[in-house]
């Protein structure tokens, strides 16, 4: 180790003891995958909430070297409509759109450009169950032992899964797709992953995460998210 500065006269006098000793920490082990809704209901001071507090995260988790991926989704308004249209048949007809604003093999320096766009990315619906299973999917391919899911949020799922027929109630697919929703935090949990929802400026996410909390403003982000 380094020498003590404050032990010079121990030194002086001839203790060995007298440097400064690695301290041997535990491995983190762990990859965080940080995913954010953009779809038009964020537009705004939401957003703009959302991108600080990845950004926080993402200089807290290069700070102490652990692996992260800051992600965004949002439905862009295309349709494959289909004559058996049922609630049940699918989880959606509309189109997904992904963004990888930080990929696990960027630095931070590298994606403080893409990082600082995500105000600028919003978009129309948002499908939750479906992107939160492929953000899961895309975590799961880590070697890390510890994954963590987190999850920037302002409400429920809200997507078009096609032209309803007048003798189905259009409750039946909302109710389908919001409890789609707690399906796959259910099954993403049961591989050991953790999952955390961040209300942005509402509180829907308790109804998905077992593990949840809502934020109004950035300076939330270290107390609330943290504890």
């Amino acid at each position: 180790g380094a020498l003590d500065t404050r032990r010079l006269v121990q030194a002086y006098s001839g203790n060995p003891n007298v440097f400064w000793m690695p301290d041997e920490r535990p491995e983190m082990n762990t990859a965080v995958e940080v995913l954010i809704d953009l779809s038009g209901s964020m537009d705004g001071y939401k957003l703009d909430l959302a991108q600080m507090s990845a950004i926080c995260l993402a200089e807290a988790m290069s700070t102490i070297n652990v692996p992260y991926e800051v992600t965004g989704f949002m439905s862009d308004g295309t349709l494959d409509i289909r004559e058996d249209y049922s609630p049940e048949s699918a989880s959606r007809y509309e189109g997904e759109t992904y963004y990888v604003f930080k990929d696990f093999s960027d630095s931070l320096r590298e994606s403080r450009g893409s990082l600082a766009s995500i105000r600028y990315c919003c978009g129309r619906n948002n499908c939750d169950g479906v992107s939160v299973a492929w953000a899961g999917r895309r975590l799961l391919k880590r070697p890390e032992n510890k994954k963590v899911l987190i999850v920037l949020s302002d409400g429920h799922p809200a997507f078009r899964v096609g032209p309803a027929p007048e003798h189905v109630d259009v409750s039946d697919w909302i109710r389908h797709a919001r409890g789609y929703v707690r399906d796959v935090v259910q099954s993403l949990s049961e591989t050991g992953m953790h999952i955390v929802g961040i209300g942005i400026c509402d509180d829907a996410v308790q109804q998905y995460y077992k593990n949840w909390v809502v934020i109004n403003e950035v300076e939330q982000l270290p107390g609330e998210v943290m504890t």
